[in-house]
């Protein structure tokens, strides 16, 4: 993440800054000053299409899911007049945010960030923004590392980021706010070169052998199960599932 341009001394920047970019620009706002990333690598593509798919579809989507969301890929959120950030994944329980957004940027703090570490902005994903995140109220932060094949997910206690657990290949886990569903953590990443030997082949609806990672699209793909009518004790279970512990520079608990 590099400082994306000079502006007038000692003017914090807002929104205004950065409204008449084109499409896609991925110049962000944070603490006043304007920061841009180059475009990131192609897993990171591929791991927030997965996520879109496994949490979108059916919390958004499927008629037949636990729906109750809006989930949206690098939407422009500010959170303050001079924070003005593109998270890789935003989403907003449908009872604070009961219209889908039509104009950018949302004005309303997001119930579940999630951002993906890029080697060019590790920094910015993974101190400066969940600080921002934590001191702007988002409630549920998760943080997916492509090179270690993790996913982490944080609940907002007590001005600090409690972390709730990690997941990898292998894990099939009920992570919250999300636990309605089971998510097969190892299908967020794409393949692993020369590991690819063994997996289980698929025949959706007739169509020619597929290997590897399904496709999301797939309803058979998605495990959904009734939540259980004790969030209590699937917070607990979701906190005790995680597998191991990582050290942080940023103040997790």
């Amino acid at each position: 993440m590099i400082p994306a341009m000079s502006r007038a001394a000692h003017r914090p920047a807002t929104w205004d800054d950065i409204a008449s970019l084109p499409e896609g620009d991925r110049t962000e706002v944070v603490d006043g000053e304007l920061w841009s990333a180059p475009s990131p690598l192609p897993r990171h593509g591929f791991i927030e299409g997965a996520m879109s798919g496994f949490v979108g579809v059916p919390f958004q989507y499927d008629p037949k899911g636990p729906g109750g969301w809006w989930i949206v890929p690098e939407i422009d959120v500010e959170l303050t007049p001079h924070d003005i950030v593109r998270p890789d994944l935003s989403g907003w329980r449908r009872e604070r945010m009961p219209r889908f957004p039509s104009e950018r940027p949302v004005r309303i703090v997001p119930d579940w960030v999630s951002e993906i570490v890029s080697p060019s902005s590790a920094r910015m994903d993974r101190l400066v923004k969940p600080a921002l995140y934590l001191r702007s109220g988002v409630p549920f932060f998760w943080l997916v590392d492509p090179e270690a094949r993790i996913l982490e997910a944080f609940e907002a206690k007590d001005g600090a980021w409690l972390r709730l657990g990690g997941w990898s290949d292998g894990d099939v886990a009920r992570i919250v706010p999300f636990d309605a569903i089971e998510l097969d953590v190892g299908r967020l990443f794409p393949p692993e070169v020369g590991k690819a030997k063994g997996r289980a082949c698929a025949r959706p609806f007739g169509n020619p052998v597929f290997c590897g990672p399904q496709p999301f699209a797939w309803a058979s793909s998605i495990r959904l199960r009734v939540k259980a009518m004790s969030p209590p004790a699937s917070m607990i279970a979701c906190r005790a599932g995680g597998r191991g512990t990582t050290s942080h520079d940023f103040p997790f608990v």
